[in-house]
């Protein structure tokens, strides 16, 4: 079992999508998931953080060679 710390510390290494975390972690998540309204908001925000950084890298000016 995974408790809402160690969840949130898992999200902030392994980022929000579970599918990437390792098997035993991902279901102990997913369980948590289901289960707490706390964890469902942290991944919530976590996956919101995820999208946003992802669109300031994609809109983001290239430098030449970099």
């Amino acid at each position: 079992m995974i408790n809402l710390q160690r969840f949130e510390e898992a999200l902030d290494r392994r980022g929000p999508d579970l599918e990437r975390w390792p098997l035993a972690e991902r279901a102990a998540a997913a369980t948590l998931l289901v289960t707490s309204t706390a964890a469902r908001v942290a991944h919530e925000e976590a996956a919101r953080m995820q999208d946003l950084l992802a669109a300031v890298v994609d809109t983001a000016p290239q430098r030449p060679g970099a």
